[in-house]
């Protein structure tokens, strides 16, 4: 190569992302290749890759004679000082915070490890308090967070906000659509704004109307499908901060996490298809029967995400924990709830009050109230709408089944 083509070699920041500009020859070519998540940006006749992977781009061609511009320099130094946190956090003592949140130790690295980066990844096995460690880390900042959960789950998330931070405002949106409008439009003044995943497709206009600190995927393992239309809105979505809490990072293959990554720093990873080259082995029909290069996987993963194993904080999680996990009824279901409390009632002021005997009889007609909410099919073998109660707990067990595999 002559020393003209060395000279117009460049990696500037432009747009956002990291420019990759060279008069063109076949060797540099198959190195600008190997920068993952590189692209060809056709109109602007020139290669680009995230600014993510400034540092890798940096590492492979500054040999070749390429110059980084300052702004890369910085995003480099950046990177790697933000590396180097991470680690310290995930390798280091506790950290000295002051919360108001009761946190054990380890729940203190988690905490502070959300606060510290921008994307992050928390896979820590069930039952260690992924929600706690994430308001904790969100407690201090006004908001407004918005809150992305499986249906199952979404008083649950306003009761383990009202537990533990009764002053704040938090909106769960639910109902029909203009309902749901309003309680949109609201959202835009409360700290906290819990939705499901299906809301995503159905009210996209009123989501992307609010500029939101934090968005928090719940059970992330949803979004593992990066051609679903849930997946692609969520990454049309603007935020400051993204938070992907599962305990099944990768719940059946490598291939789990790429959407999750891809979601916290676009095109990190590659395209999907660049990620199956690099890391998956395929059939002639394109159908992923191995994995490769999981090592190299992992420690691009690793900067994002922080996981622990219950045997590896068994020292400071408590012997038992006992969770209230509260959900709604249908609408078939709280109708004949209600259609039986009116029934009681009516019996009820039947009875004689003044007989210890009719007295008995009230705990025993209020159980059928009891046997309602737990299963409808107590009461109605026949039952075949929906069973609320069976699919929270559904929603429950499956990370559980996935994290024993």
């Amino acid at each position: 190569m002559s020393r003209q083509n060395i000279n117009v070699m460049w990696l500037n920041l432009i747009q956002n992302k990291i420019s990759i500009t060279f008069q063109y020859h076949p060797r540099i070519v198959n190195a600008v290749k190997t920068v993952t998540g590189r692209s060809w940006n056709a109109p602007m006749k020139r290669w680009e890759c995230p600014i993510e992977n400034a540092d890798e781009a940096v590492r492979i061609l500054t040999p070749l004679g390429f110059t980084a511009s300052a702004e890369v320099r910085a995003l480099v130094d950046e990177i790697l000082q933000e590396t180097k946190i991470a680690d310290d956090i995930k390798n280091g003592p506790t950290p000295e915070i002051t919360s108001r949140f009761p946190l054990f130790d380890f729940q203190k690295k988690g905490t502070v490890f959300i606060q510290k980066m921008k994307g992050v990844l928390l896979g820590d096995s069930m039952g260690l308090g992924k929600s706690l460690q994430t308001l904790a880390a969100l407690d201090c900042d006004s908001g407004p967070h918005l809150i992305i959960c499986p249906k199952s789950l979404l008083f649950s998330w306003k009761a383990e906000i009202s537990k533990w931070a009764p002053d704040d405002k938090v909106i769960v949106i639910d109902g029909d659509k203009e309902t749901r409008k309003t309680q949109w439009f609201y959202a835009k003044t409360s700290k906290y704004t819990v939705a499901n995943y299906e809301l995503l497709l159905h009210d996209t206009p009123f989501i992307s109307t609010t500029e939101w600190k934090t968005i928090t995927c719940d059970e992330s393992t949803r979004i593992s499908n990066p051609e679903a239309k849930t997946t692609q809105i969520l990454k049309t979505l603007k935020c400051g901060k993204k938070i992907a809490l599962t305990g099944t990072p990768v719940a059946n293959s490598p291939v789990d996490i790429f959407s999750a990554i891809d979601w916290l720093a676009p095109r990190y990873l590659g395209s999907f298809a660049q990620f199956k080259e690099k890391y998956c082995v395929t059939d002639p029909f394109g159908s992923v029967i191995t994995y490769k290069n999981l090592d190299h996987l992992a420690g691009k993963v690793n900067r994002f995400m922080i996981r622990r194993s219950k045997e590896e904080v068994f020292d400071d999680f408590p012997k038992m924990t006992i969770s209230k996990v509260l959900f709604d009824l249908s609408p078939e279901e709280r109708k004949t709830y209600n259609g039986i409390k009116e029934l009681i009632r009516a019996e009820i002021m039947k009875l004689d009050l003044d007989n210890p005997s009719s007295i008995v009889m009230i705990p025993v007609k209020m159980l059928r109230l009891l046997q309602m909410t737990d299963d409808a099919k107590l009461l109605q073998p026949e039952w075949k709408d929906e069973r609320s109660k069976l699919e929270a707990l559904k929603d429950i067990l499956k990370p559980i089944m996935k994290s024993l595999d």
